[in-house]
């Protein structure tokens, strides 16, 4: 991957704003969504080795989602976008744990799990979980779901929250563009909304564990 550490965190000019609006088209924005998605990498990265630039060897070294049979990844290729087939190979593979409600790169198949969405498609999946819902937010997970027909994302926690973004069509206002997303975790990190702390939290004065959620590095400030 052609980039460095500065490339990396210099991520004002990817960020979603009135003045630079996500890309209106027919397709995923790839390469914005992977700068945007590598940042989050390497702030992780950095929090938990206390360190002020990413190691971009170690970085590269981490392998979860092509860490599995190559026929598997080759079926879940076979039926994505060509914009969606190019995120992954433009991404650092994330250490499990991701960020606060999601814990990897997922990249599912997913139709079953929308039963309400036609999908016109011959040989494309309608619907692919790109990140999957950390599983210590509750059962039936699910994750930031991508529509390949609309090219629009969305974030059901559970299968059962579902019912709040489908029929897609009669709950448009729940599907936003990918970047969108993930510049809104990056906005809630600047904000202090949600920190990155790799102490565990019997580590934690009373103080501080009382006053936020953790799940693994990230920590939740209500």
């Amino acid at each position: 991957m052609n980039t460095t550490p500065e490339h990396i965190l210099g991520i004002v000019d990817a960020l979603v704003s009135d003045e630079n609006p996500a890309r209106d088209e027919d397709t995923l924005d790839f390469q914005r969504c992977a700068r945007l998605h590598n940042y989050l990498v390497a702030y992780a990265y950095m929090a938990r080795n206390g360190t002020n630039t990413p190691n971009l060897d170690a970085l590269a070294s981490g392998s979860w989602f092509f860490n599995q049979p190559n026929e598997n990844i080759e079926v879940i290729r076979a039926r994505l976008d060509p914009s969606l087939n190019s995120f992954p190979d433009s991404i650092y593979d994330p250490t499990p744990g991701f960020f606060y409600w999601v814990s990897r790169l997922r990249m599912k198949l997913a139709d079953e799990s929308f039963p309400l969405e036609d999908n016109d498609f011959e040989d494309k999946e309608r619907v692919v979980v790109i990140y999957d819902t950390s599983p210590y937010l509750g059962s039936h997970c699910l994750g930031v779901v991508y529509d390949q027909l609309n090219h629009r994302a969305s974030f059901p926690l559970t299968i059962e929250n579902t019912e709040s973004i489908e029929p897609v069509a009669e709950h448009w206002d729940m599907w936003f563009p990918l970047e969108t997303i993930l510049t809104l975790w990056i906005h809630m990190l600047r904000m202090g909304k949600i920190t990155a702390d790799p102490r565990n939290e019997r580590n934690l004065s009373n103080e501080e564990a009382t006053s936020r959620h953790q799940i693994g590095l990230w920590c939740w400030h209500p």
